[in-house]
């Protein structure tokens, strides 16, 4: 596997070493050295958030400082090196980041959109990731055996490194329906008469097939077990994709970290801050160095060979699977296990008061979501009140501000999960009906619904797609009645619903051609909303309660 290092700070990079067969860098900007830790890991910190912008999820990029990264078993063309470079993290075997040994003490900052899986199987959520400091990641992901043969459909994996788009014919000027990830395994069920296009299962809610290039997938059995299909050839069966393995590449991994030097007063120890994305019902799912976890909020990880895993709860709460059963980590708390010298889980996990100390430098402002327990001095905070369940509640810290002024950027802290704050729109109706239902439907995006005024949206469908999510994820509770509207939009027939609502179980209400859905939920369930469009449509959503 090639080996790349490049060194970086604020902004600016020196080349340390280099494989021959790599493009040469243009000369640097001979960098600026700082003589104290707190300017250089603020600068570090500031680069990153303006070079590592609009990342695609599951990707990573490089902000600051000098990493070497390897490529995972069976990825070519791999390159993570320079600043500002992005790779799928999936495609990524180990990557080290150097702070503490490099020539010059430089601080090093890696930030992702990590793919994880939830405990109640959603596989489309991507969770906040930075990396800072002296920390080494290797991949301990588990491999996807899954291989399908049924009649002539057969598992294909994706090989391009950033993806692969499904188009709605086989050829380049046909329209993007979907983006596949890389590493991603779908459903093909045919191939052209010239062997350049595959047919593929669309793994969205609505389903379908569409085409991709047969160069970028692997397909088990090989191509040639495929029968030859062309766009007016009979849909396949739809079969289910496989399901993705329980702790996927970069999902579950070693975690190897070294504690900042003393002398470096004002500036956080290495390691890697997670934090789930605004709204979730449900854990994310890792594992960091033999030790499984679920958390739902916002964690920092640090562990030393001979030594301790640490898992600080900076927001919400930690659930440790263990044989004996499940062991809770709350907000301001930290979980520990001992560590062997191979990083291996030597003792059960002890969960100890948070003493926050450096960590109150955590980079705070590259996280979506502010946390509490990381706001300046001064700022007042309270713990909010959360409903009772059968495991311990998280004890969830917000600011005061969000929760009575909504400021925009602050999470808000429900029983149902995290919620960005938004500002609401001043337009209102005129005599306009309230949903008077005594139902419940929460969105994390826009909250209650019912016991007010139906909920007004305007969105614009994406670039790519049969369909435009709307709303986030919704929770609705057994007995609630609803009507969807929508104005806008075009129903694609190969989908056949306008609107359909579809949680991780199946299909829960669908709407056919009709653009209005009226559905009561037999039970408590968790869905997404999408409604059928095409690229630039806008969409014109009622949603009320009856």
């Amino acid at each position: 596997m090639r080996k790349l290092a490049i060194a970086i700070l604020l902004g600016c990079s020196v080349a340390v070493s280099m494989a021959q067969d790599v493009p040469v860098v243009p000369e640097p900007i001979t960098p600026i050295l700082t003589s104290t830790c707190p300017t250089q890991v603020l600068g570090a910190f500031t680069a990153t958030g303006l070079i590592c912008t609009d990342l695609q999820a599951g990707e990573a990029c490089i902000g600051n400082g000098l990493v070497e990264a390897t490529a995972r078993e069976g990825v070519s063309d791999f390159r993570f090196s320079q600043i500002g470079d992005k790779t799928p993290l999936t495609n990524a075997g180990e990557i080290r980041l150097r702070t503490l040994d490099a020539p010059n003490p430089l601080w090093s900052v890696v930030q992702a959109e990590n793919n994880i899986l939830t405990s109640g199987g959603l596989t489309n959520l991507s969770a906040k990731m930075l990396a800072f400091g002296d920390v080494t990641l290797l991949d301990d992901g588990d491999v996807a055996q899954v291989v399908i043969e049924e009649g002539n459909q057969r598992t294909a994996t994706v090989l391009a490194e950033r993806g692969l788009i499904i188009r709605t014919k086989p050829d380049p000027s046909g329209g993007a329906t979907w983006q596949l990830l890389a590493g991603e395994q779908v459903i093909v069920s045919g191939q052209t008469v010239d062997k350049a296009w595959l047919r593929v299962n669309v793994p969205s809610g609505f389903g379908g097939s569409g085409w991709v290039y047969a160069y970028y997938m692997d397909v088990a059995g090989g191509q040639e077990t495929l029968p030859f299909v062309d766009v007016n050839s009979p849909p396949p069966t739809a079969i289910a994709p496989p399901p993705p393995p329980e702790y996927g590449t970069m999902q579950a991994f070693k975690l190897l970290s070294v504690n900042t030097d003393p002398s470096c007063i004002e500036t956080p120890d290495s390691g890697v801050l997670l934090q789930s994305p605004n709204g979730m019902l449900e854990e994310m799912k890792i594992r960091v160095n033999g030790v499984r976890m679920e958390f739902n909020g916002t964690i920092f990880l640090q562990a030393q060979a001979n030594g301790e895993l640490r898992v600080s709860v900076l927001e919400g709460a930690v659930f440790f699977i263990e044989a004996s059963g499940r062991v809770t980590a709350n907000a301001n708390t930290v979980g520990i296990v001992n560590m062997g010298s191979n990083l291996e889980p030597l003792s059960p996990v002890t969960v100890v008061p948070l003493n926050l100390g450096n960590l109150a430098f955590l980079p705070a402002s590259l996280l979506p979501r502010t946390v509490a327990l990381l706001l300046p001095e001064g700022v007042v905070t309270e713990p909010a009140i959360a409903e009772t369940t059968e495991e311990p509640t998280p004890e969830v810290v917000t600011t005061e501000a969000a929760v009575t002024t909504g400021v925009t950027g602050f999470a808000t802290a429900t029983p149902q999960g995290f919620e960005a704050a938004t500002v609401a729109t001043e337009e209102t109706p005129t005599e306009a009906p309230t949903s008077t239902g005594t139902g419940s439907l929460v969105s994390t995006v826009y909250g209650e619904v019912c016991g007010g005024e139906p909920l007004s949206i305007s969105q614009q469908a994406p670039d790519f797609g049969f369909s435009a999510d709307v709303g986030g994820l919704w929770t609705a509770a057994t007995g609630t009645n609803i009507t969807i509207e929508v104005l806008g939009g075009t129903f694609q027939e190969n989908l056949g619903d306008f609107i359909r609502l579809l949680s991780v179980q199946g299909i829960v209400a669908q709407s056919g051609d009709q653009q209005q859905l009226t559905t009561t939920f037999t039970q408590d369930v968790r869905f997404s909303a999408s409604f059928s469009s095409k690229a630039g449509d806008t969409l014109l959503i009622t949603i009320r309660c009856n």
